[in-house]
């Protein structure tokens, strides 16, 4: 595999996440397991084709993995807080997301 088909992957991915990121926005719920099943294809081929790669790219997908795994944590304190909201009653603010990726 070819870094440029990892980094067609990690963009798939990106594009879940932020699509995810989008519904939570809008009020609505994620079903994370479309998150995790991607998540786990992408890290796993990322770890078995590393070694095929020049330094140069691999210090790119580095920055790139990087960049991916800080939308991820916000996705994930998006899910978060829509969360307590339902423990806590509260309704859920299409701001909620804003909020989160803001902090």
């Amino acid at each position: 595999m070819t870094i440029k088909e990892i980094q067609q992957q990690v963009d798939t991915f990106q594009d879940i996440i932020t699509t995810s990121r989008a519904v939570i926005n809008d009020g609505h719920f994620v079903e994370v397991s479309e998150l995790e099943a991607s998540a786990s294809y992408l890290f796993s081929l990322i770890e078995s084709q590393c070694g095929n790669f020049l330094n140069t790219e691999v210090d790119k997908l580095i920055g790139t993995v990087k960049t991916l795994l800080g939308d991820l944590d916000s996705l994930a304190k998006e899910i978060d807080n829509q969360h307590n909201s339902l423990i806590t009653g509260t309704k859920v603010s299409s701001n909620t997301a804003t909020a989160a990726y803001q902090s």
